[in-house]
Order: structure tokens, then sequence, then C-alpha cells
């Protein structure tokens, strides 16, 4: 609040749902007359929210009526939108994706080291299935590693290469070892630079949980995707996704 103060901006942009921060934003807000911009996923579809996550949500959504412009992540989010009765000149649809201009400059630059990359993977002849995400409990990483167990278990030369970090990894380590797959899946880490590199060796993308700027940088590569429900640009980018908790369903896009 007394950043704002301090700042004095003439708009202010929040994202959707941080309804402690934003419940002061909002105070700033009415007592300057500032017009807040509302920038959301809208609703998770599928989501079950607890008594306590209930009224949490009724806090954000008390929030969100009081936004002066809506911007969505997809279409989804201009569903939510419309359902909330928002005027639909106040509305638009920012669809999530990366600066795909950007991103062909890095796959340019990032040919190059593909191969070396490979052989120091040893994924020379393999095919191999990518995450690139946060490890967190959102991204559902140990579904994925388990529907890779199934398919591993029918296709040898299949490998599972997990790009990123967070405190969900050593679980998710675990699971491999426990599955009997610790040998064909690797747990690079977080890459910021030369990550391009991954998504041209790969052969296909995954993404098990929420989530949504990966499914356009995969694209970008050429790379076909599998993806669950995200932030909804899934289903403008994709058309179709998979359901929140069918490990089988997984199994059955990559087979």
């Amino acid at each position: 609040f007394f950043h704002l103060i301090a700042q004095r901006p003439d708009v202010i942009v929040v994202q959707g749902g941080e309804a402690l921060n934003n419940l002061l934003v909002l105070i700033y807000a009415k007592l300057f007359r500032k017009p807040i911009v509302w920038w959301t996923l809208g609703a998770l579809r599928g989501r079950k929210f607890s008594k306590v996550g209930m009224l949490y949500r009724r806090l954000v959504l008390w929030i969100e009526r009081r936004a002066t412009t809506y911007l969505g992540y997809s279409s989804v989010a201009i569903q939510h939108f419309r359902s909330m009765g928002y005027p639909p000149e106040r509305c638009y649809n920012l669809v999530n994706v990366i600066d795909t201009d950007l991103a062909k400059q890095q796959i340019e630059k990032s040919r190059k080291d593909v191969e070396p990359l490979r052989d120091r993977l040893g994924l020379r002849d393999r095919r191999v299935i990518l995450y690139v995400g946060a490890m967190t409990e959102t991204k559902k990483l140990p579904r994925l590693i388990k529907a890779f167990a199934m398919v591993a278990n029918q296709f040898e030369d299949v490998r599972l290469v997990l790009v990123g970090d967070g405190p969900t990894r050593a679980e998710s380590q675990a699971l491999a070892n426990q599955l009997g797959v610790k040998d064909k899946v690797q747990f690079i880490g977080a890459v910021y630079e030369g990550v391009s590199a991954y998504f041209l060796l790969a052969d296909l993308l995954v993404t098990p949980g929420t989530g949504g700027l990966v499914i356009s940088e995969a694209m970008i590569h050429g790379l076909p995707v599998i993806s669950a429900i995200g932030d909804g640009s899934e289903v403008d980018l994709i058309g179709r996704c998979l359901s929140a908790g069918r490990t089988d369903d997984l199994v059955s896009e990559s087979s």
C-alpha cells in the first residue's frame, strides 16, 4: 500500500487470485480514483474448494467485481467474465503466450547445441518426452512420472527429461526410483539460457498440471503437446485437453 502511495501509478495492473495484496490495491485505487486492470485466468475448471477455500474465493471475486477492466489469459477467462455479468466492452482476451519472435531467434542460436546435448545426456537413438516448468504441487509431476513408467514398460527407447526445479523435485525423484524408471528419467534442474536446445531434441512435450506459456514455447519449436487442464490457453492453442486426474489418459495419448 505504501509503495503505491510512493509510486503514485496512474493505472494498476493486478494478477487475479492474490486476494490480500489486491485488497490493499483496491483500497488505494478507490481512495485516489485510479483504474485497476484485472489480469486473470478466470476460474480453474474442475477445481474444488474447501470451506476455507470458498471464503477466500468469494473475497477474490468481491475484489474482482470492482476492477475497471478485465484481461483474460484465454477464451476460458472470457467465459468466466460473461458468467459474472461483466460488461463485454471491458473484457479482453490476451492469450497467454511467449514472445515467439524472440523464441525464433533463440532457436537459431541453439541449433548447434542440440546434438552435443543429446550425446551428453545419452539420448542418441532415444525418443524423448519433455517437461519444462516449475516443480510444484499444481504441476502434477507424479502423474507424469507414473504415466511415463507405464509407457517405458512398453517402449525401451523412450526417455523422460524434466527441466525445472522446485519443492516437489525430491519427491518426484523418489517416485521415479520407486517405479523402477530412475535410469530413464533425467532431472536437469532449472535452465534459463539455452532451453531451446531441450525443446529441439525432444519428440513430445507434456504438461500434466496447470501452466500455459510452455505450450506456445513448445509449438514454436514444432513439438506436439499433450496438456492437462491448465490456465485456459491450452483450449485456444490446442483445442483438446486431458482430464485433471486420469494418468491413463496421458499414457493413451503418448502411445
